[in-house]
């Protein structure tokens, strides 16, 4: 059998099963918009998918970042902000030269907005999303104090106390 796998090799598709443009399009619109106005949850999936798109890190790595005053700065007026892991995380693969690394990221298309394509695309904007789920839902009143995507089901929450909303694993 291993002579015909040899011969023979299984193809994959390289093109993948969904369109980022399609998604995209969707993140900028209802439920998810206007972000003041949606749901944990969909915020929830809102920001964890900007930030692994963004980002580029793994599961582990974006589920470490934290929400001390230390590790999640905004710039003045959002127009960026640094997000910094929680300094007990053990990564997955240790460097020798790893020190807790800073995530910075840019808002995307920041106001004043030229056009209504700018106004568009600073809907998909991480930072916007951030800062609108460290401030709190006006729907729920409650403030959010966890950066934390979400335990796998079957695995013991990381954020003592919290119900985290959404899992990245989903995505």
């Amino acid at each position: 059998m291993n002579g015909v796998r040899r011969k023979l090799p299984v193809s994959r598709p390289m093109v993948p099963l969904w369109d980022l443009a399609v998604v995209l399009d969707a993140l900028s619109q209802h439920p998810f918009e206007p972000l003041e106005m949606v749901g944990l949850k969909f915020l929830s999936l809102k920001k964890a998918l900007l930030l692994a798109l963004t980002t580029a890190k793994r599961v582990s790595d974006l589920q470490a970042l934290s929400t001390r005053p230390a590790c999640l700065q905004f710039a003045p007026g959002a127009s960026k902000v640094c997000l910094r892991p929680n300094p007990a995380f053990i990564p997955k693969v240790v460097e020798s030269a790893y020190k807790c690394p800073t995530v910075e990221l840019r808002a995307f298309h920041p106001p004043p907005y030229g056009s209504a394509e700018e106004s568009r695309l600073n809907t998909l904007c991480p930072v916007r999303a951030l800062r609108v789920m460290w401030t709190g839902l006006p729907a729920s009143g409650e403030p959010i104090s966890c950066l934390c995507l979400g335990p796998h089901p079957t695995r013991e929450s990381h954020c003592p106390g919290r119900d985290c909303p959404t899992g990245l694993w989903r995505l």
